[in-house]
């Protein structure tokens, strides 16, 4: 719904008893955040987060932490494709989008800088977050910050001015999101697999569309 761009207001009908009203209120928006995480959750592969690169793909050699993410294509359209976070070269550092997990084919590259924008979306277990005009969707809310928190130390080293990491530097990278991840395993294991409850279609990459 907020990919579409869309504000929706409901209001609970008063009656004499604000309490009731209020605990109504809450319920209706528990109820629908829930439908929204279990639609969002179906869109997704099984996968886990990784933080170590595919030996024989040497795009990926250079990897911080990837996994699936959806892209807001258009209005109707989401694509499911798998993003790769890459440390700073110079003055600038990268989210490659492959079409699956095996990293065989590049979708597209986004470059982002110092200045850029990243921005994490507001909501009730809302998993919505920008990369410049980028707008990307995790499996989670958990996941998505998770993203947010890797994309804002590669950040914080670009204005810093800080090296080019070295072979060294990147495996203790990795090596701190895995300890991050494996801190909060147990709440990024809780979410609900089922079939997709939207359309899917094959886009020209060959990576999976999502018409909205």
């Amino acid at each position: 719904m907020g990919m579409q761009g869309g504000d929706y207001f409901y209001a609970v009908v008063p009656g004499s008893d604000e309490q009731a009203a209020e605990e109504e209120r809450t319920r209706w928006v528990n109820a629908i955040a829930k439908v929204l995480r279990i639609v969002t959750q179906s869109l997704f592969p099984p996968f886990g987060i990784s933080c170590m690169p595919i030996g024989s793909v040497l795009s990926t050699q250079r990897r911080l932490m990837a996994g699936y993410l959806t892209r807001h294509e258009s209005k109707c359209v989401i694509s499911v494709l798998y993003a790769e976070l890459h440390p700073h070269s110079s003055d600038q550092a990268k989210i490659v989008l492959y079409d699956t997990e095996l990293c065989q084919s590049i979708v597209d590259v986004i470059p982002f800088g110092r200045l850029s924008a990243c921005t994490e979306n507001t909501g009730i277990s809302c998993s919505c977050f920008a990369l410049e005009d980028h707008q990307f969707t995790a499996r989670t809310g958990l996941e998505a910050k998770l993203w947010l928190r890797a994309l804002f130390n590669v950040k914080t080293k670009l204005q810093n001015m800080a090296p080019d990491p070295t072979s060294e530097d990147l495996n203790n990278y990795r090596a701190a999101i895995c300890d991050y991840i494996a801190s909060v395993q147990d709440e990024l294991n809780v979410h609900t697999r089922t079939d997709a409850l939207l359309q899917r279609t094959c886009s020209r990459t060959g990576s999976d569309n999502v018409a909205l």
